[in-house]
């Protein structure tokens, strides 16, 4: 019988030369934060997940100014949880839905959000889920401003 020690068997998984090492290290470190982080945004509060997103909008170049963000989620809110000007008179918007759900989003929830947009006659919004499924998403509403992904994950991830 062979027995092999578990630092043995570490040895031989692991990477051959100091810089592959330290790239696998870098992705373990990396996607543990990242489970950590979405965990901590599961658990949190809706209005939470609905303030990160607009920060991560105005983050990556949404608004002029965080106060061009407004957080409108709630009760009655009409499907719409936020709402960004992007000029100083407030002219041009972007309406914002911030799904943080276990289960995956479908069609049915982005059709309710493009009927939101279409009811403030509004021609750009951005839907941000954590999870979803491009399979339940196809839809033939193809020609609205409907950006449908997993921006959160994708971003933790980076």
């Amino acid at each position: 019988m062979i027995t092999v020690s578990a630092s043995a068997l570490a040895c031989a998984s692991a990477p051959a030369r100091p810089d592959e090492a330290l790239e696998h290290a870098l992705l373990e470190i990396r996607e543990s934060v990242a489970a950590e982080v979405l965990d901590a945004i599961l658990n949190a509060s809706p209005r939470f997940f609905e303030n990160l997103v607009l920060d991560l909008l105005h983050a990556m170049g949404y608004g002029t100014s965080r106060t061009d963000l407004l957080r409108v989620g709630g009760v009655g809110d009409e499907g719409i949880d936020g709402i960004i000007s992007l000029d100083r008179l407030g002219l041009e918007k972007v309406y914002v839905q911030a799904k943080r759900w276990q289960n995956s989003v479908g069609r049915p929830d982005v059709q309710a959000f493009y009927g939101a947009l279409r009811g403030q006659r509004a021609n750009k919004g951005v839907f941000i889920t954590i999870r979803y499924s491009p399979r339940r998403l196809s839809t033939s509403q193809n020609r609205s401003k409907v950006l449908c992904s997993s921006m959160a994950r994708d971003w933790l991830r980076s």
